[in-house]
C-alpha cells in the first residue's frame, strides 16, 4: 500500500446491518458476492494504513492477492461504485483517486484519542475542525451544494451574489467579535440574520 503517514488501527467496525445499508446493496446487485467481498478487503486495506488509500494500480493488484477471481478491471468497476453511490467519498476520488469517507475518518479519530491533536495537518481530512472562524466557516458552506442551494432559494439570490458577500460578512464578523464558531449550527444562525438583516446579530441580556 501507499507509504503510510498515519497509524492504522487494530480493528474497524461492521454493524449487523451492514450489508442491508442502500449502498451495499447497491453494490451486491451489480456485483454480488465478489463486490461484498472486495468492500471488505478495502476497508481492511484503508485502515491498516489509517484512514485512506491512494487507489493506484500497484495498491490494487496487492489487494487482488487475496480476492481469488476478481480481475483488475472487475475491481476498479467496484470501486467506481462504491463511489457512485458516495460509500466513499466522490470529490477525493475524482480529484485524487483516493478513498476515505467521513465515517471511516470519525472511527479512526476515535481510536486514536487524544494522539490525534491536528487534524487539520493530516492529508485528505474531511472532518471539520473547531472552533473555525467566520471565513473558514463561510468557504464550508460554499462547498456544501444543498446548503447553498437552500440559502439562495430562501434569500432569492444566486451563488455567485453569495460568494460575493463573503469578504464583507467576514469583515463584520470580526467587527462584532463574532469570528470564532463550534458548530454549523451558530455559524448558519448569525450567517442567516445577517442576510435579512445586513447585520451581525448583537449578544442577547
Amino acid at each position: 500500500m501507499n507509504k503510510i503517514q498515519t497509524t492504522g488501527v487494530k480493528e474497524f467496525p461492521i454493524s449487523i446491518d451492514f450489508f442491508d445499508n442502500p449502498k451495499i446493496c447497491a453494490l451486491t446487485v451489480e456485483h454480488g458476492i465478489k463486490g461484498q467481498a472486495a468492500v471488505i478487503m478495502l476497508l481492511y486495506a484503508i485502515y491498516r494504513n489509517g484512514y485512506y488509500i491512494e487507489w493506484t494500480q500497484d495498491n490494487c493488484v496487492v489487494l487482488l492477492k487475496e480476492l481469488p477471481g476478481i480481475k483488475i478491471a472487475k475491481m476498479q468497476k467496484i470501486v467506481e461504485t462504491l463511489v457512485e453511490w458516495e460509500f466513499f467519498d466522490r470529490e477525493l476520488f475524482e480529484k485524487h483517486q483516493v478513498l476515505t469517507s467521513r465515517d471511516i475518518q470519525k472511527h479512526y479519530k476515535a481510536s486514536q484519542d487524544e494522539n490525534l491533536s491536528n487534524e487539520g495537518a493530516l492529508p485528505y481530512w474531511l472532518i471539520e475542525s473547531y472552533p473555525a472562524n467566520a471565513s473558514e466557516m463561510f468557504d464550508r458552506v460554499l462547498k456544501d451544494q444543498p446548503k447553498v442551494e437552500k440559502i439562495c432559494k430562501n434569500n432569492n439570490i444566486d451563488s455567485t451574489e453569495l460568494k460575493r458577500w463573503k469578504e464583507m460578512f467576514v469583515i463584520e464578523c470580526k467587527e462584532a467579535g463574532k469570528d470564532s464558531y463550534n458548530d454549523m449550527d451558530s455559524f448558519m444562525n448569525v450567517l442567516n440574520y445577517w442576510i435579512l438583516n445586513v447585520q451581525i446579530p448583537k449578544e442577547q441580556g
